[in-house]
């Protein structure tokens, strides 16, 4: 390509003596130049069905509660459900592989592939299992074998529409199949299945940012506990969300979050706490009849944030409205604020409340798997809320964290036991909770090859008050996690976790007036009591060989009440792109 530039140089020497020689200089320039086109580097795979935020502008700095580093979940996890997997950066590579075994019957295996991916269009599928099988003594000395496996698989597409926006959208599909060993029957088998679908669309256009979502799914347990509760529970729910956002400047914008969930319960029971009129307290419960309701929650959260170099705030209202044979509204601020007056300090302030979770039987039954099959529940809410967060460093590689908060809830749904009847096993109970939790981390980085977090938090315990993040119950928890790269290639991690004060409530009532004659029984589930250890070495960039060893104290807790946890367990695997 030849480019012509024609400059004119006039040229005034006044101060010279020579003024009067100034003449229009006239030259022509022919710069000859090679574009030479460049094929742009493919984006990402999406390792599971997920719909993508919108494209980052790099001239907009975008606001966080605060420069608090994020450090890895201090025990090791296994291959999590493909529901919960993350996306993978976007490679020359177009599939994976990630499989992995521990005796004495531990699998995980993990795969995706990327059948189409042009400049505009991608279109990949995935799929992942997850099984185990042990044995493992009861609370009453009884040595029983516990099986739980898990299927996902899915579709995904992704459609670049020029400098517009993006579509995406997923299908998925999942089944699940276990035994629960601590009821009458000696080997009861439940099966799940799952269905959902996705469609996501965002944009940004001159000073606008928008997407908008849209979720829909199916979920339904194969059958009831007993013929107490003689039919399972079946849910259809949905999503939609929109958040739109407007720029003054890159510190100054207003914006609003729109969303409506629900969730359409068939062939479920609610459970009532009724006097039990004797002395023996056998079934201090009511089961209604079979009911089919929907539960909602439909909010919209304006707000207007600003930031600059030491301080950022986002100034907001959430406005919510939850429906569940009745309905109820709830008006408070979302107030966040950052402070950062030196590089090595800063503090983040939250306030907010009045958002709603369904407690939906696909959201419990991710919490755990042994959920009664037959009961629904209504939503719970936030009344109010308030953290603080304190982050002082780094010094020389050393960070100091503090943290703290407490709030309420109303009708916050907790594991808890329901009468002595063990087709009730798996319930939730609902009611107002005070909600306080406190803790403080020290973190050391030495160069790339070594990096230490010691942690500590701590909550009260009581039926009505607790930390409402710690379905367990637990009064503290304290984290050690040790990461070393002896080598580029190897990364090794060593973890421990205590989890002490686990515990699950017994509710009921023994008197003809329930609210004197309720009663309350503590019933502990041991102590969390792992360490764990983990190993990566990297062969080649597309090959590499993995292990994660959890539990090596071979130490006994309930995961649930009335499941014990596995002993010592893992996946020793490798993973390779293609």
């Amino acid at each position: 390509m030849k480019l012509r530039y024609i400059t004119s140089l006039a040229v005034a020497l006044a101060t010279a003596g020579i003024a009067g020689a100034a003449d229009d200089l006239t030259k022509e320039i022919t710069v000859e130049k090679d574009i030479v086109p460049q094929e742009r580097e493919a984006s990402r795979l999406n390792r599971t069905p997920s719909l993508s935020l919108p494209k980052i502008d790099m001239k907009r700095l975008r606001w966080s509660d605060t420069a608090v580093p994020a450090p890895v979940t201090n025990s090791i996890s296994l291959l999590p459900p493909a529901s919960y997997a993350s996306t993978m950066t976007r490679s020359p590579y177009r599939g994976y592989l990630d499989l992995g075994y521990f005796p004495s019957m531990q699998i995980g295996a993990s795969a995706g592939y990327r059948f189409l991916d042009t400049e505009s269009t991608i279109v990949n599928g995935w799929l992942q299992y997850d099984g185990s099988q042990y044995k493992r003594e009861n609370s009453e000395a009884n040595k029983l074998t516990y099986k739980d496996h898990s299927a996902e698989l899915g579709l995904g597409v992704s459609h670049y529409v020029g400098d517009i926006g993006t579509f995406e959208a997923n299908i998925g599909y999942g089944f699940s199949s276990y035994n629960y060993p601590t009821l009458t029957a000696d080997d009861f088998n439940q099966s799940v299945n799952r269905f959902n679908l996705g469609l996501g669309w965002s944009s940004a256009l001159s000073n606008i940012d928008y997407t908008i979502k849209a979720g829909f799914g199916y979920f339904g347990f194969s059958k009831a506990y007993s013929t107490l509760l003689d039919k399972a529970a079946k849910e259809i729910n949905g999503s939609v969300n929109a958040d739109v956002r407007y720029y003054f400047s890159p510190s100054n914008s207003i914006g609003a979050e729109l969303g409506v969930t629900f969730a359409k319960y068939s062939d479920g029971r609610e459970i009532i706490l009724t006097p039990a009129n004797d002395e023996s307290r056998a079934t201090p419960s009511y089961l209604s009849d079979l009911v089919s309701r929907t539960a909602g929650v439909a909010s919209v959260k304006p707000y207007y944030m600003y930031s600059m170099d030491a301080f950022s705030a986002r100034l907001g209202v959430n406005v919510s409205h939850s429906w569940y044979d009745g309905g109820k509204t709830h008006v408070f601020p979302d107030v966040k604020l950052a402070i950062t007056p030196a590089r090595q300090f800063s503090i983040g302030l939250h306030l907010y409340g009045g958002d709603s979770q369904l407690n939906s039987l696909s959201a419990l039954f991710a919490h755990s798997h042994y959920l009664n099959p037959s009961l629904i529940y209504a939503p719970s809410w936030q009344k109010w809320f308030g953290d603080v967060n304190v982050v002082i460093g780094p010094f020389s590689g050393a960070t100091i964290e503090l943290w703290g908060g407490m709030g309420k809830a109303g009708n916050w749904a907790m594991p808890a036991l329901i009468g002595t009847d063990e087709a009730l096993r798996g319930a939730y109970y609902g009611m107002d909770f005070k909600s306080t939790h406190y803790g403080m981390a020290f973190s050391y980085k030495y160069r790339d090859m070594a990096s230490l977090r010691l942690s500590y938090e701590g909550a009260p315990q009581g039926i009505d008050k607790g930390y409402t993040m710690w379905s367990d119950r637990a009064k503290s928890v304290f984290n050690a996690q040790l990461t070393v790269s002896p080598i580029s290639a190897l990364d090794i991690c060593l973890g421990y976790e205590l989890r002490s004060g686990r515990a699950i409530y017994e509710v009921g009532s023994d008197s003809d007036d329930i609210f004197q004659g309720t009663y309350y029984t503590l019933h502990t589930i041991g102590n969390v009591n792992s360490l764990n250890l983990g190993a990566t070495y990297h062969i080649t960039p597309q090959f590499n060989v993995w292990a994660n060893v959890e539990n090596l104290l071979n130490s006994k807790w309930e995961a649930v009440y009335g499941i014990p946890a596995k002993g010592v367990t893992g996946l020793v695997g490798i993973g390779y792109k293609f």
